[in-house]
């Protein structure tokens, strides 16, 4: 078990190896702390997103978030 504190710092997120005729927009890095239980258990997450567009116009959202609880474990 942890000590109860759990910190993100120097967040950043990018994305790579779309091809070239692919747009993308609206990149967005957010952190923040949460709890999975009532006492303990507390967690800091990263969640990037962003959306990609295709030649032809279709838009498509993607997002991904990683956990870190106290004791280190990635969710």
């Amino acid at each position: 078990m942890g000590d109860g504190d759990v910190n993100v710092s120097r967040i950043s997120g990018d994305v790579s190896g779309v091809p070239s005729n692919v747009t993308i927009s609206n990149k967005k890095t957010t952190s923040g702390k949460g709890k999975y239980g009532a006492l303990f258990n507390n967690y800091a997450y990263v969640s990037f997103s962003f959306t990609a567009k295709n030649p032809i116009g279709n838009t498509t959202d993607f997002s991904v978030m990683i956990r870190v609880s106290e004791s280190g474990n990635t969710f």
